[in-house]
């Protein structure tokens, strides 16, 4: 088999990656559009798992960029590894960042009176930050 050049090995890991982040979000519940938050911040939607997946996939997989010669099976082998890394990594960090937002939520909700209203549009939230733009509302 022919060897490739390191940099295209890294392009088809980031891919397998990305594709990785993009089946991880169909699987937690559909692909949302980038945005603008009423908050005036931008929300990149989909976009953000894909770039995490990719990144995830790429560093799972920096030993095998220390092969000299990767021949097309070693880039195949690396991108099915890099797809399956992006969908649990991508996820991972998803995760870890809206935790740090649902508690931040959950410590302004704490100090205020219940609010039915309230805690069925948090129940109704599409993301971490929708939640958290609901604890800061007045």
């Amino acid at each position: 088999m022919t060897s490739v050049s390191l940099l295209s090995f890294l392009g088809y890991v980031c891919l397998g990656g990305a594709i990785g982040g993009l089946l991880g979000e169909l699987v937690e519940g559909g692909l949302f559009a980038p945005h603008k938050s009423s908050d005036g911040s931008l929300d990149l939607g989909f976009i953000r798992n894909i770039l995490f997946g990719a990144a995830a996939g790429a560093i799972a997989q920096m030993d095998a960029f220390k092969k000299e010669n990767p021949t097309g099976q070693d880039i195949l082998v690396a991108a099915l590894s890099a797809l399956l890394v992006g969908i649990g990594g991508a996820n991972w960090i998803k995760s870890k960042l809206d935790a740090k937002t649902n508690q931040t939520a959950a410590a302004l909700m704490a100090g205020k009176p219940a609010d039915q209203e309230k805690a069925t549009r948090i129940l109704a939230a599409k993301s971490a930050h929708e939640v958290l733009q609901i604890a800061r509302e007045q």
